[in-house]
């Protein structure tokens, strides 16, 4: 059999479908507009929410409260919301009536490495024959896919992630709120990898 080696990269960390959950605890009233363009004031008190990042990209907030809407917030290319540290984006940046500032944590953890047998699937030909209209057989061959084993190395990769998030009114630098969430997930990173059989 092939031996199949490569070493799979780190996952982002701040990949857009993590859904980050928290509480937006706000002191002040805060005016956004949500993702279908309306604007709303949203009330002080503590709200149910989350937040998924895209690093470079922007950072979209949902609300539980009677809209369940999404608000925007763009980030600047050139000043992507970093792993582990701080950032602070001014409203102008942001396209909404607010700064932010907050943080980011992050930890990556891996288990020992695991040696051992997967199953898999792959692709073999088939030949496959019928009786043509003259009553002599027709043959063709077809792909199928099959299913295997193949050996395998790996180890899980755990990635916890703490964000804090402040919302200011637009050059203020009194706190209207904060959002305060986390997430943990694990991928499987292959090191070694066996052709399928």
């Amino acid at each position: 059999m092939k031996m199949i080696l490569g070493l799979s990269a780190l996952l982002l960390l701040t990949v857009g479908c993590n859904k980050i959950e928290g509480t937006l605890n706000l002191t002040e009233a805060v005016k956004l507009k949500s993702t279908k363009g309306v604007v709303r004031i949203i009330k002080p008190q503590s709200y149910s929410a989350d937040i998924k990042l895209k690093s470079k990209k922007s950072i979209t907030l949902r609300l539980e409260n009677d809209y369940d809407e999404k608000y925007e917030f763009k980030i600047p290319s050139n000043k992507p919301i970093p792993n582990n540290g701080d950032f602070a984006f001014s409203a102008n940046e942001v396209g909404q009536p607010v700064d932010l500032t907050g943080s980011v944590k992050t930890s990556v953890t891996r288990s020992d490495t695991v040696t051992g047998w997967e199953s898999c699937q792959y692709q073999d030909w088939q030949t496959v024959c019928n009786s043509g209209p003259d009553g002599r057989p027709i043959c063709t061959t077809v792909p199928v896919t099959r299913t295997g084993q193949q050996f395998v190395r790996y180890y899980i990769e755990t990635i916890e992630k703490d964000v804090l998030m402040t919302i200011k009114a637009q050059g203020s630098d009194v706190s209207s709120g904060d959002f305060v969430g986390d997430i943990a997930y694990s991928n499987k990173v292959y090191t070694e990898q066996w052709g399928c059989r």
